[in-house]
């Protein structure tokens, strides 16, 4: 029995890397603020696959932003709330280089019952939120001064269809892919949460062996969102994204991941830090594989540059295949 688990350990480590490799999993953001102006988001790089290709993935976020203005009491721009976002990818090659695909979302914003949770959590890693102190535990709040000065209030929603993405891709080489993607106004969500008109995005994919365990994985992207809605003046047009990030495997079956994303800033001009600031977010976990081929992701998200619009904490769950 010694001696035939040694030589199962001796075969995972020495089988070669590409037949362990895996892309990273989809990110996207979650802050209604950057996620009704951007159709920008991370998409790995996917090998070539006979048949259709499968994404599902459930991301539930805890946020609270608060930035006051000239005077404490005036509120410039406020988010206290915990968001959900249900992700279904398609995807079909059309041939060994190139493909097509589909993507369809849920989301809801809701008052939450996770505040002391999170609170604990961070209070556990020496973190502390400021901005919790005057508000009401588990109570919903999204709402923001515009640039007439208005205060606009957002209402929170239970459930809504959000924004139909299409996109076609081709892979350059074997770890080199180009993709360009559109997204449609198709949202049925309350004002605050969909794009509200066409967005056009150009992403680019690069995944490389670091020895035998290690893959690299590293994107670029470009996007463009014609201003649009009450924050126009406000708006930026053209956006760009950048990640970086590394999955170890473990073993045939297992691997771990970290993967860091920058987007530029959505807003410049108002009063609101978190709106004129970029975006950072830390996505790390873990990844399974199943013996039928299905990868699935335990992961985490936070935020480590709190001065932008990236949310608090991120718990997603979701299985590839």
């Amino acid at each position: 029995m010694t001696h035939r688990m040694t030589l199962a350990v001796c075969i995972t480590l020495l089988l070669p890397a590409g037949l362990m490799a895996q892309g990273l999993p989809i990110f996207h953001q979650l802050n209604p603020v950057a996620q009704s102006r951007s159709g920008l988001y991370f998409q790995p790089f996917r090998p070539a696959k006979a048949g259709l290709s499968v994404d599902f993935g459930l991301t539930y976020g805890t946020a609270i932003e608060l930035a006051v203005n000239r005077a404490t009491g005036d509120t410039a721009y406020l988010l206290d709330a915990e968001l959900m976002r249900l992700n279904l990818g398609l995807r079909r090659d059309l041939d060994a280089r190139n493909y097509v695909a589909v993507e369809l979302f849920a989301g809801g914003s809701y008052d939450g019952i996770f505040d002391k949770a999170v609170d604990g959590y961070h209070s556990l890693l020496g973190i502390t939120f400021p901005e919790r102190n005057n508000r009401p535990t588990n109570q919903f709040a999204y709402r923001l001064r515009g640039p007439d000065g208005r205060l606009i209030i957002r209402d929170k929603s239970a459930l809504y269809l959000g924004d139909l993405r299409l996109s076609a891709g081709r892979r350059l080489t074997p770890h080199w892919q180009l993709e360009f993607s559109v997204t449609l106004p198709t949202s049925t969500a309350p004002a605050g949460y969909g794009i509200g008109t066409v967005s056009a995005s150009a992403l680019t994919a690069l995944r490389l062996p670091l020895g035998r365990h290690f893959w690299y994985e590293g994107t670029a992207g470009l996007g463009f969102t014609p201003t649009h809605g009450e924050l126009s003046a406000w708006q930026r047009q053209v956006f760009l994204l950048a990640t970086s990030g590394l999955r170890l495997r473990l073993g045939q079956k297992n691997s771990l991941y970290a993967n860091l994303v920058f987007q530029s800033r959505d807003y410049s001009g108002s009063l609101a830090r978190g709106l004129n600031n970029a975006e950072m977010d830390l996505d790390f976990g873990w990844i399974l594989k199943t013996r039928g081929g299905r990868e699935w992701h335990f992961s985490a998200t936070e935020d480590p540059q709190p001065s932008g619009p990236a949310i608090d904490l991120m718990l997603r769950v979701g299985v590839s295949w």
